[in-house]
């Protein structure tokens, strides 16, 4: 839920900050909490909400917040990003490609999350985690670096184009 909430804010920022550093940005941030996850502390607190008792994880429960707000920073960034490669491309070409790869990541995700516990424990799965998506952060920053030439001829384009537009209406 705080990733959605967060869009209207982290949408606009998207449209004037530098897309990929945002996208480098949150990866890594959310990469290097999701590594940190077994190195909190394992305290609890036991409370009561509206008449009922709850236990909370405070470290565990603020690392995840972070990594909401570092998820909700990059993905308007990576939509955008995706829209300019979809002028080039074509739009449903680059939405199937993102689709095929959010598919894949979840599908082979979880079986290789669930290989990595079943072998070395829970704990391990949260520095694997943090491990692929930093390798995903350098990839996708790396990917985006050296088309840099290209989307900026597309970026051009679509901006010449709509000040075309706006002139001559």
């Amino acid at each position: 839920a705080l990733p959605i909430s967060l869009q209207p804010v982290f949408g606009p920022l998207a449209d004037r900050a530098n897309r990929l550093a945002l996208v480098v940005a949150g990866l890594t941030v959310a990469a290097a909490l999701q590594y940190a996850v077994p190195s909190l502390p394992r305290t609890l607190w036991h409370g009561e909400v509206l008449g009922e008792a709850i236990t909370i994880a405070p470290w565990l429960l603020a690392t995840m917040a972070v990594i909401g707000i570092a998820e909700a920073m990059s993905l308007p960034a990576q939509q955008a990003i995706f829209v300019t490669v979809g002028r080039h491309v074509g739009m449903s070409s680059i939405m199937g490609l993102n689709q095929l790869g959010n598919s894949t990541g979840f599908l082979s995700g979880s079986l290789v999350g669930a290989l990595v516990v079943s072998t070395w424990g829970l704990d391990a799965v949260f520095r694997y985690a943090g491990v692929v998506t930093l390798a995903g952060a350098v990839a996708f920053a790396v990917l985006m670096l050296r088309a840099r030439d290209e989307l900026r001829a597309v970026e051009d384009g679509a901006r010449a184009a709509a000040r075309e537009s706006a002139t001559s209406a």
